[in-house]
């Protein structure tokens, strides 16, 4: 497995889980960026969850991984797309998100795929699944905080991140919806 983390800190946080765990040259974790992704060994499996639509140059991230798959390679992710027509709700996730998101049509992410030799087997709208998992985990929170009592600056660290989830939750129901797509790289011929 290797892990690579665009986060600074979340690749650091990782990597010293890895070695802690002795996984870390069975699964090692780095940080890099999405916007110039090089990849210099092949891969049978590429996964991502909810990550393409935070990435300015998709197009050339796209081309990255799929030169990385080898043929018959798998490719998994779930990610955020555009459906329909949009309202206060999405503007505010839009506008209030962390880091710049730059969201595509299902139709968009389906075409780009196929013309990078991908034949897509799944495209499946999981958004109803993914909205009853961040509900779960805030509900989860709220049990633990009942129990727990946090220092100020943790306190407004959950606060931001339960603001962040719930303005996702509202543009899931106008206009975003999280969708589970996989692929396959068609086997040209040139590798066994």
């Amino acid at each position: 497995v290797t892990g690579l983390e665009a986060s600074p800190v979340l690749a650091e946080a990782a990597h010293h889980r890895s070695i802690a765990a002795g996984l870390a040259k069975q699964a090692p974790v780095t940080r890099y960026d999405p916007d110039a992704l090089k990849l210099s060994k092949r891969f049978d499996c590429i996964f991502a969850k909810e990550f393409f639509a935070f990435v300015r140059n998709r197009e050339g991230l796209t081309d990255a991984i799929e030169a990385a798959l080898k043929p018959g390679g798998q490719l998994l992710f779930t990610d955020y797309v555009i459906e329909g027509g949009h309202g206060a709700a999405f503007k505010t996730w839009l506008d209030n998100e962390p880091a710049p998101v730059y969201p595509k049509t299902t139709a968009e992410v389906v075409n780009s795929l196929q013309q990078r030799n991908l034949d897509i087997r799944i495209t499946e709208d999981i958004t109803d699944k993914h909205r009853h998992l961040i509900l779960s985990a805030i509900q989860t929170l709220q049990g633990f905080l009942e129990k727990h009592a946090l220092d100020d600056d943790t306190k407004a660290a959950v606060i931001d991140e339960v603001e962040l989830w719930a303005r996702r939750i509202g543009a899931l129901q106008d206009g975003l919806r999280c969708y589970r797509f996989f692929a396959l790289k068609f086997n040209d011929g040139s590798d066994p």
